[in-house]
């Protein structure tokens, strides 16, 4: 089944509501041409009632006026009345076309109000994974210093000396004004001092 936001479901749907709408225009029209018809026959069948009958006598063939015009008003009636069946036909079909196209919107109103729904699931399920996310890494970031504190502990206990002591580094203009010489890449106890800093780190 298409998604509400597929181009082609979009295509589809746009395609059934011109084609309802444009049914029913047509409808409408035919209505409305249908009823001005029935309307000028129905004032012809007045008029046509009002007016005199007179009665014309032949030697071979006698016409009775009246009996012609009630002939073509008994016509024009069954026309009124098929073409008055063709409109109630007509408006039955109008609306069962509106409620069709009225049951589409809805439908479609409801597919879209399930999407979002699924969307909101997925976005609150996605928001709690990242909270617990958060919390798991504060847990272990938490347990990685208490057991660093711990294995220091444990390695003064065992072996004070394994204890890194923090070189005291001279002040530059104390270096200046006693005299003290900065210790070069190469001395020993350069060497002694990186070797501290490496074990301390590890």
């Amino acid at each position: 089944m298409l998604s509400p936001d597929h181009p082609k479901k979009q295509q589809q749907d746009s395609l059934n509501a011109s084609g309802h709408a444009g049914e029913i225009r047509a409808l409408k029209d035919r209505i409305a041409e249908l009823e001005e018809q029935n309307s000028a026959l129905k004032n012809q069948s007045k008029s046509k009632t009002s007016t005199a009958k007179p009665v014309v006598a032949r030697t071979d063939r006698t016409f009775n006026v009246e009996e012609m015009e009630e002939s073509a008003d008994k016509e024009m009636k069954e026309k009124m009345e098929q073409l008055e069946r063709e409109i109630a036909n007509l408006k039955m079909e109008k609306e069962q076309l509106e409620r069709i196209a009225n049951y589409s919107t809805c439908n479609e109103v409801g597919e879209l109000k399930r999407y979002l729904a699924i969307k909101d699931d997925q976005l609150e399920y996605l928001g709690k994974q990242c909270d617990e996310f958060d919390a798991l890494e504060a847990k272990y970031l938490q347990k990685i210093t208490d057991l660093t504190k711990e294995r220091d502990q444990l390695r003064a206990q065992i072996d004070p000396s394994s204890v890194p002591v923090a070189p005291v580094v001279p002040v530059l203009t104390e270096a200046l004004t006693q005299g003290v010489k900065m210790l070069s890449p190469d001395h020993p106890k350069k060497h002694q001092q990186d070797t501290l800093n490496v074990s301390y780190i590890f």
